[in-house]
């Protein structure tokens, strides 16, 4: 949620960072983004959608995967 979100990005000494935007899109109020993220340095494929009202963030989901070593990607990986 929101709250979750807000107090996640201001905290001081964030554990999350991220790193590369790879896909952002939006349509009416709702915005997706696709993120190459680390937590705590953990390389992380993260995805976040939020819905927008009067310009401000009201609701926020999201998702994370850890990114394996590229070694063992079998694909182009994540991304």
């Amino acid at each position: 949620g929101i709250d979750s979100f807000k107090s996640l990005a201001m905290m001081e000494n964030n554990p999350l960072v991220y790193t590369d935007l790879h896909l952002l899109v939006g349509k009416g109020n709702f915005v997706a983004t696709l993120c190459r993220a680390e937590w705590d340095g953990e390389p992380l494929a993260q995805v976040d959608i939020f819905r927008l009202e009067n310009g401000k963030i009201m609701e926020h989901w999201d998702n994370s995967e850890p990114v394996p070593p590229k070694e063992t990607w079998v694909n182009s990986g994540k991304f």
